[in-house]
């Protein structure tokens, strides 16, 4: 059985901004960092009966200090993860508004370290497709039809996606922004710690290819890795390799395209209904009833 540190990916390394030295001392920016991504939805998730390794836990164990300071400051924000999971799916990303972050916070930051490291992270898995519309999930009408039909949550989870956007001033998504691209809140916080650090190392946690483009406008950028979800104590992993304990050996086994919605499969993606197969539309709670599902199809 290969260990998750195998898996995670050496996507950039400028200057040789990795390893970090161990003994180092790092700022962890973004919300994630203090709540990151362990698994998917449905069997792919993790449950409480072992104790779980988190990211920054990951970092002390492998000798390298973090800001107390920031992660306290995420963790007073927000201190769980929205439940994203094959019943119903809270999408929502608590990435706090820059204009939180006073200036001595910052100053702090820059006398703790020259080196800074953002975390983005996304949640996927089975029976929870990505939203390919925010701003349709903050409004309300990312809601597939079954759960009207049905009056109930079963069945309905498939677009059944919510996201509280009031956390913050001004709005997380604009119009047509999907889930696998920057928000708002997280360009800005890009902006920040590039316009702060000239040392700085992004992280992506997340089971599914996410728009990375935008890397190459920020130079202050010059390392990236690759991390999936670890499991339970997969960050241990992750703080070796980051420490140069451990080469990231990991490869990329799907294309991290520039703009997702340019893919050849975009425009085929979602949840299609045959209009021609009358005969396979389900009364089950578990399907859509208008209309045939491709699955059901191939199933009957």
């Amino acid at each position: 059985m290969r260990s998750p540190q195998e898996g995670i990916v050496l996507a950039q390394n400028d200057d040789n901004i990795l390893p970090v030295a161990s003994g180092s001392k790092l700022n962890v920016f973004g919300w994630a960092s203090t709540s990151p991504c362990y698994g998917g939805t449905g069997s792919g998730a993790l449950n409480d009966a072992y104790p779980v390794t988190d990211l920054l836990t990951g970092l002390h164990d492998a000798g390298i200090e973090t800001n107390d300071e920031l992660s306290k400051f995420y963790t007073d924000y927000c201190a769980t993860r929205p439940s994203v999971g094959m019943a119903q799916q809270d999408w929502t990303l608590p990435e706090p508004n820059v204009s939180l972050y006073t200036d001595e916070m910052m100053a702090n930051a820059k006398a703790y370290s020259d080196t800074a490291m953002v975390v983005i992270t996304r949640v996927g898995g089975e029976g929870a497709d990505l939203p390919t519309d925010m701003s349709a999930v903050v409004d309300g009408s990312w809601v597939r039809r079954v759960a009207d039909y049905r009056g109930s949550q079963r069945g309905a989870g498939y677009y059944n996606g919510t996201y509280d956007d009031s956390l913050n001033e001004g709005n997380d998504w604009d119009k047509g922004d999907h889930f696998l691209q920057l928000s708002n809140r997280e360009e800005e916080l890009i902006d920040l710690v590039t316009s702060n650090f000239d040392n700085v190392i992004v992280v992506y946690n997340g089971a599914n290819a996410f728009e990375m483009d935008w890397v190459k406008n920020y130079p202050q950028i010059k390392g990236v890795l690759l991390c999936p979800g670890t499991g339970q104590s997969g960050f241990e992993g992750f703080g070796r390799v980051v420490a140069g304990e451990v080469n990231p050996s990991g490869r990329t086994a799907d294309t991290y395209a520039a703009d997702l919605t340019a893919s050849p499969w975009w425009n085929n993606f979602g949840d299609f209904k045959y209009t021609n197969a009358t005969e396979l539309d389900s009364d089950s709670s578990f399907f859509d009833p208008a209309g045939a599902t491709a699955i059901l199809r191939q199933l009957r």
